[in-house]
């Protein structure tokens, strides 16, 4: 058809200018086909009024000047909150940021600051700046930090004895989260990395570059289920020495499925450079050990172990380092929740920081010198709602600091004695409920049920809060939990409202009289009952 065509260009060029004309009305068609259908001239009339009618009851701002002050905007309008005085008022100079603390060791994810999808970096640059370990040819070298006067590391990976260094396999990259291959300790001095024999994987062939002209061809050896897995180890170069010691990363076991060290991730160094840290479990992952590793001896040793016989564990536990550098917080869903736990390096259980039977979620603060953990978990009114939570670091003293009818995002002052929260929930709109002084305050509360909130009138909302006088004690008729609604001042910028309110504690911190934020806590065969013009809540 085309050899038939290209003896007559003149037809050609027309069939294309007439296609492409063809292409090009379709839209114009079809856009003129929306003028007669019903609801057009409504929408009309109705869309230049759209932009701005919705406005939500969040605010975009952060804590400035040292946790001195929080500026945030609204309605094009620049606030500023202070700490100090606890007024709120309007501002056009912008302080200066607080630089949020720094988050925890280790990275994940699938590619990732110029890796490639199931990749890791292919060179690793020491501490100091002076050296570079890279991967080349299946082999690692070390070269200075312009990547001349290379000397190799490795001189037996090659492709046709499957073997590599320095890289890691398929699996690894896009399962396992290990973006990285090579490490160097603190000190520069010494430098870990990966060795793969791929002898006992088929290869799996996949063809790239399907949108280009010419496509080509990816050999990955790959292991389909029921196919072995490639062999990794772990290596300790000595910069000074240049020798390589072989870690014992399956404790003298050999390799099989049901070894633990069957895979070996999460690498990196202790914080004081003495030993090499990975994550290693067996191929079924129902086994996981945090295993910690001498570069002299090559001997491991345990320091958790997590186990779940009939499902799997979580193969990559967050990990958070006190400043000691020794402790630290360890998540495990050993209960079958997420839970909180304090231990050493040494493996030692300091203390179990939290025991729920529901999920953590995220730290939002760890306060050493007070001894507390600020911490979000997912105990609302159902397991969506995320809550504020504050307890000691030996696991004394846990509340919820937030209402278990929404759910909440929270911003915490650098001092913790503010916070900014915005709460939501699947049928309210978000609202800003604070900055609010936290542990102080004692007040007499409010209730006012869900389905109030819902039918109030707009006049009378400000911000999507309940004005004063709608806010009364009430009977959440037909809502499992009532809303709290502490009394309020509104400032400039309608939806940020400066309160101090007490606490809002669980069911176990009620005290004798059955006192919680002026509710009475429901009897088993009774919905909420209305304490009007008694009890106080507590900071």
């Amino acid at each position: 058809m085309m050899q038939r065509l290209a003896g007559r260009p003149g037809l050609l060029f027309g069939l294309v200018v007439a296609g492409a004309t063809v292409a090009l009305a379709t839209p114009v068609v079809a856009q003129d086909r929306l003028k007669s259908m019903p609801g057009y001239e409504q929408y009309t009339r109705m869309a230049p009024q759209l932009n701005g009618t919705v406005k939500l009851g969040t605010v975009l701002g952060g804590w400035v000047d040292a946790g001195k002050a929080y500026e945030y905007t609204t309605d094009g309008k620049r606030y500023r909150f202070d700490a100090a005085t606890k007024k709120i008022a309007e501002t056009t100079v912008a302080g200066t940021p607080v630089t949020p603390p720094a988050g925890g060791r280790g990275a994940g994810g699938r590619g990732g600051a110029g890796i490639e999808r199931g990749r890791q970096a292919t060179e690793a640059i020491s501490p100091d700046g002076k050296l570079k370990a890279v991967y080349r040819d299946r082999n690692l070298v070390l070269t200075d930090s312009g990547g001349g006067n290379g000397a190799p590391i490795t001189t037996d990976g090659s492709e046709k004895a499957r073997i590599k260094y320095g890289t890691a396999s398929w699996v690894y990259g896009e399962e396992l989260s290990q973006t990285t291959a090579m490490w160097w300790n603190p000190t520069s001095t010494k430098v870990a990395y990966y060795r793969f024999d791929e002898k006992p994987v088929p290869d799996y062939y996949i063809q790239m570059d399907q949108t280009k002209v010419q496509t080509s061809l990816d050999i990955e050896a790959y292991p389909k289920a029921g196919v072995d897995n490639p062999i990794v180890d772990l290596f300790v170069y000595d910069v000074a020495s240049k020798q390589s010691i072989k870690l014992d990363i399956r404790d003298g076991k050999p390799w099989s499925n049901d070894v633990v060290g069957h895979y070996v991730y999460n690498v990196r160094w202790s914080p004081d450079g003495k030993e090499l840290l990975v994550n290693r479990t067996n191929r079924r992952q129902n086994i996981l050990e945090f295993a910690a590793c001498s570069p002299e001896s090559g001997k491991c040793r345990v320091v958790i172990r997590e186990e779940w016989p009939t499902g799997w564990v979580e193969n990559r536990p967050a990990m958070t380092w006190l400043a000691d550098n020794n402790r630290f917080l360890w998540v495990s869903e050993r209960n079958g929740f997420k839970n909180f736990y304090l231990y050493d390096l040494s493996g030692k259980l300091i203390a179990p920081v939290t025991q729920h039977q529901f999920e953590v979620v995220s730290i939002v603060k760890l306060d050493e010198a007070a001894g507390v953990l600020w911490y979000t978990a997912r105990d609302g009114d159902n397991f969506l709602k995320v809550q504020l939570h504050r307890v000691g670091l030996n696991g004394k003293g846990d509340v919820r600091l937030t209402d278990k009818a929404y759910t909440h995002a929270v911003t915490l002052s650098p001092d913790a004695k503010f916070i900014v929260d915005v709460a939501q929930a699947h049928d309210v709109p978000p609202f800003t409920q604070d900055p609010r002084r936290l542990g102080q305050g004692r007040r007499r509360a409010g209730q006012v049920g869900h389905d109030q909130v819902q039918r109030a009138r707009p006049e009378e909302v400000r911000g999507l809060h309940l004005s004063r006088r709608r806010r009364q004690d009430a009977v959440a008729r037909d809502d499992p939990v009532s809303v709290k609604l502490r009394s309020v001042e509104e400032v400039p910028g309608a939806a940020l409202h400066l309160r101090r309110p007490g606490l809002r504690r669980d069911a176990r911190d009620v005290d004798a009289a059955g006192r919680d934020g002026g509710i009475r806590l429901p009897d088993p065969d009774t919905r909420f009952a209305r304490r009007a013009g008694h009890g106080e809540a507590h900071a």
